[in-house]
């Protein structure tokens, strides 16, 4: 960290001499601004110094005290295991581990051994995908899973909280591998933070600071692999860069041993740098390409941990396939706006009606117990204010809406017309008329002629109820 120097003039009547200055910044380190700023001139008199040099020593001391008070960092390198390794059978070592300590989701250890290699080859490539790890609520296992990497990648910088300005700075410094727990409890107020975090994703990723007395605009690399565990989910820009564990509680049948204080995996991580150190030109060469099922992004994420999988050869190339696909289809929150605008045409098309209440769409999501709504953010259901901020991303917000005889805060099917067309356009078919007595029709698992709205119809219908729709849904079911 860039720090302010203070160059006292000597020969001088009004400054201070060389000498004095520790023994100066020793009695300002005490004060604190309150008391400093009432003995501003009596120290300055006192010790025949400018008001301004002062209050250079001021600041400097209060740094000196703050660096004193918390433990310095010293983040060395594994030592390169002296013999050639297997990539494959270190992978199942890695794997094995992960297993024993941890319970995952499938496909989860085989990504966590991959991603504890790319920790050591990132470098190779352009792309270092953030490793989510990620639960809907405590006690189930996230912090183990953290545990076990700092045990096994390279450079490991474990962290339960960091500023925006140290962690490009600590990056820039000792290029570590990352690991931020309790991600939940600050990562969303921050802006800074996002913002260093996304840039790090790909390797040109970089933030530019002024530093020192004359503010010299300098270059902060903040590329380099980051494993974020949170409970709930992470800000869009950041999952859009990730690769998920989704955690979950152990059942009781499931039995796993406990990671002890001190414990170390030797000599995995001095082997998983031996490997990478001789085969990193193989996978940087090897460049293999994601399923074209993957959306690009998805796609980035996966190719370092496939390309590695490649070079490490046996049964791993199937194997970190099952595992993306495994992982990719467990994720929820990979396309949160798109699921939710498809939820809400569902709710559109089932109503019958153009509008709804917030209120009434917030109640609806909740009851979606396979959907995330019900434990939105740290266990409880999504708000009209948090609905409200995904739909902004689709230009689309809360208008006054009337229902009967009441006005309240709620959306009309109108202003999802675009959005629907370009992300939701494969669901339930739209009721095709207006109600005019507000009364339902029940559900059935067909359509029928006259309701299928492929071809608009001329006139209201006679019977003036609500269509069908094609969900299989029990009869009379009421619905919000």
């Amino acid at each position: 960290m860039q720090h302010e120097v203070v160059q006292l003039e000597t020969g001088t009547s009004d400054e201070a001499s060389i000498s004095d200055e520790a023994s100066i910044k020793g009695e300002l380190r005490s004060l604190d601004r309150v008391a400093f700023d009432h003995k501003r001139e009596e120290l300055a008199e006192r010790h025949n110094i400018r008001g301004a040099t002062l209050d250079k020593l001021y600041k400097e001391s209060q740094r000196d005290g703050d660096q004193a008070s918390g433990g310095t960092l010293d983040i060395g390198d594994v030592e390169a295991w002296a013999d050639p390794v297997d990539g494959a059978a270190l992978l199942d070592e890695l794997a094995e581990t992960f297993t024993r300590y941890a319970s995952l989701p499938d496909g989860g250890a085989d990504a966590c051994a991959l991603w504890t290699l790319h920790s050591f080859a990132y470098d190779a490539g352009l792309i270092s995908p953030l490793l989510a790890v990620t639960s809907a609520t405590k006690r189930c296992g996230k912090s183990t899973l953290l545990g076990l990497l700092d045990r096994t990648v390279r450079r490991p910088l474990p962290a339960a909280n960091i500023t925006h300005a140290a962690l490009f700075r600590a990056i820039e410094k000792w290029r570590p591998t990352l690991l931020i727990d309790e991600a939940d409890s600050f990562l969303k107020h921050s802006d800074e933070l996002r913002g260093i975090l996304n840039s790090g994703h790909r390797k040109d990723g970089r933030v530019i600071r002024t530093v020192g007395d004359d503010h010299e605009p300098r270059i902060f690399s903040t590329w380099g692999p980051k494993a974020i565990a949170l409970i709930g989910n992470l800000p869009g820009t950041l999952a859009d860069r990730s690769i998920e564990i989704p955690m979950r509680r152990r059942t009781p049948g499931e039995v796993i041993q406990r990671l002890k204080a001190g414990q170390t995996f030797y000599p995995l991580p001095q082997k998983a740098a031996r490997w990478t150190d001789d085969k990193l030109n193989e996978i940087r060469k090897a460049d293999i390409d994601p399923p074209a099922s993957l959306n690009d992004r998805a796609a980035d994420n996966w190719r370092p941990l496939l390309s590695i999988a490649h070079v490490a050869g046996g049964d791993w190339p199937q194997q970190a396939l099952a595992a993306l696909h495994a992982l990719e289809n467990e994720s929820e929150d990979d396309n949160a706006g798109v699921m939710l605008l498809a939820d809400i045409k569902t709710l559109f098309d089932k109503r019958g009606e153009d509008r709804i209440t917030s209120l009434m769409l917030a109640g609806y999501l909740e009851s979606l117990e396979d959907r995330p709504w019900p434990e939105w953010r740290q266990g409880k259901p999504i708000t009209p204010r948090q609905i409200a901020k995904q739909l902004s991303a689709f230009r689309i917000k809360p208008q006054t809406v009337r229902i009967g005889d009441d006005t309240a805060k709620g959306y009309k099917r109108e202003a999802f017309a675009d959005a629907f067309t370009r992300y939701a356009p494969d669901l339930s078919v739209t009721t095709s008329q207006p109600l005019q007595d507000k009364a339902y029709s029940d559900y059935a698992t067909v359509t029928r002629g006259e309701a299928v709205t492929d071809i608009k119809t001329h006139k209201p219908l006679a019977h003036k109820a609500c269509d069908v729709v094609t969900d299989e849904i029990p009869q009379n079911r009421e619905v919000l």
